[in-house]
């Protein structure tokens, strides 16, 4: 899995993330805060079936001190014909934009190695670490 980094600053802005996943197929999207002492905070989730979550703040770059975010996309392909669904893995597009801190705006995608495939396709798994420096 490929990590990426976001570099926060020391301003009292607030930091923010959006998702936004093209898929053919269903997905869900949940980002959660990781903190440096262990304790793990759901920021926000999507609805069951876009996948996409809206620019929500999650903290000041003071607060947000060793902490990291991981963001998980499950997308099920059950509802397309079998026969495409290496297609649509594929074409399927995220974009998890940060912005708020030093920064600035920021647009992570997913790597090859952030997919994990499961049910021969039917259901794959997108994780991406972002590391708040």
């Amino acid at each position: 899995m490929a990590t990426r980094n976001y570099t926060r600053g020391n301003s009292a802005n607030e930091i923010s993330i959006a998702a936004t996943i093209g898929t053919p197929g269903i997905a869900h999207t949940s980002v959660a805060l990781h903190r440096g002492t262990g304790q793990k905070l759901i920021i926000a989730e999507s609805g069951i079936d876009s996948g996409n979550i809206p620019k929500t703040a999650f903290g000041t770059a003071p607060d947000l001190e060793n902490c990291k975010i991981i963001v998980v996309t499950a997308i099920d392909f059950s509802d397309i014909d079998p026969a495409n669904w290496e297609s649509a893995r594929q074409n399927l597009f995220t974009r998890y934009g940060m912005s708020g801190g030093l920064s600035g705006a920021q647009v992570y995608n997913h790597d090859t190695d952030d997919v994990t495939v499961f049910l021969d396709g039917q259901l794959i798994i997108v994780t991406k670490v972002i590391i708040l420096l």
